[in-house]
This record gives C-alpha cells, structure tokens and sequence, in this order.
C-alpha cells in the first residue's frame, strides 16, 4: 500500500511538472520578435486585459523612436477586432470566436532555470514524436509572466516559422483604461480581412519589391462612415 501511495504521488509529480500555465489576467508591456530566415524584427506594445477579453497591440515601425504604424485591437466581449491607423482611420470586423486566453499548453517538458543570474523561470519544451523540438515558452516562475514563446492567438497565425517572440518590461496593471475604447466612424470589412493584412504586411516587408502585397497606404485607401 505504501509503495502504490508512493507511485501515485510521483506520478501526481510528473503530471504537475508537464502542465503548462496561464499568463495573468492582465499586463502591459513590449514585444519584440525576429527571425532570423527573414532577417525581421518586429516591435508591439500590447495591453492585455483577459478579464475583459480585450487586447490591443500598438506596431510600430522600430524599438527607439517607437513610430507608430497602427494598434490592433480585439474585443471579444463586444465581437469585434479593430485595425487603427496611427492618424485614427480605422477598420473594423465582426467576429463570433471567442479568443483564446495566453497559456501554456500541456504536455511539455518543464525545466526550472535562472535568466539573468536572478530571474527564477520555467522553460516549457515541446518535442515531437522523433525528438525534435517545436517549440519553446518560457515564464516566471511562480506568476507565469511570459518571458519568451508564442502566446497570443495572433502572434501565433502570423509569426510562422522560425520567429523568437520576448516579452520586456512587464507591468501587472493596465495604466489607460481608455486604451481598449476604439475609434468611431470606422469601416466595417469582411471577416478574416484584418489578420490577413497582418500576415501581407509580414509578406512585404520580408520581399518589399513584390506587388502583389498591398502595403498600408492601400488598405485604408477608401473610407466611408460606419
């Protein structure tokens, strides 16, 4: 009895080690991302808020001057996501999907480290079947800051292939509640639209002489009132 009780808990163990987590319900803070395959770097601010089921991204075109291009803003609770230009034109789209919280999934191989000499976190380590590795998360320990990994649903249909996502500067708060209130007058596009501009943008930044991907200037050519 005592040796099953002891199989059970170190079963119980292994089961907790391999479960992933939830970021908190709310944070601010930067984004960075690069591949190398493309030679890319790409720069957000985002405000994540999953109490409210709202997120918003605000591009910019690099790190120091923090230019901004335009904010992506999705609003599950209200059915839309928005796509706002720095001068506030905006577009919009409706949508029925829920959004998908940013976790963790389960079933990777977690291992306790230190980053920095000082920062205690989990890296989470997918593999598959023959070994290799897929993909990697890593996280505070304890609090599930993301610190590196894909764990936004649109990060994870645009950053294809070999992107490395950091998480920098991280606030347990959102300073502006007024940041996930989207412009009035925007026009109303079809479903998929927007995400799709997201992953043409990528497309002509990594081959900017093709013109077939239609650069922003185009995408909010023509307006008319909602």
């Amino acid at each position: 009895k005592t040796i099953a009780l002891f199989v059970l808990a170190l079963i119980a163990v292994c089961i907790a080690q391999d479960q992933g987590c939830c970021t908190p319900d709310v944070w601010q803070g930067d984004i960075s991302g690069f591949s190398r395959d493309l030679n890319l770097y790409w720069f957000e601010y985002t405000y994540y808020d999953w109490a409210s089921r709202a997120i918003r991204a605000d591009i910019y075109e690099n790190y120091d001057d923090k230019e901004l291009v335009y904010t992506y803003l999705e609003l599950y609770d209200d059915n839309a996501v928005y796509l706002i230009k720095a001068d506030g034109t905006c577009k919009y789209e409706t949508t029925s999907a829920p959004g998908n919280q940013a976790c963790i999934p389960e079933g990777g191989h977690r291992f306790p480290t230190t980053i920095g000499g000082s920062l205690q976190a989990d890296l989470f380590i997918y593999e598959s079947f023959v070994g290799q590795n897929i993909t990697e998360f890593g996280v505070t320990s304890g609090s599930c800051f993301p610190i590196f990994g894909l764990f936004l649903e649109r990060q994870q249909e645009i950053f294809l292939g070999d992107w490395e996502i950091s998480y920098w500067n991280l606030l347990p708060y959102i300073s502006d509640p007024f940041v996930f209130k989207p412009p009035v007058n925007c026009d109303l596009v079809s479903p998929g639209t927007i995400l799709q501009f997201e992953k043409n943008r990528l497309a002509n930044l990594a081959a900017p002489e093709d013109p077939s991907v239609h650069p922003l200037k185009d995408f909010f050519g023509n307006r008319r009132g909602r």
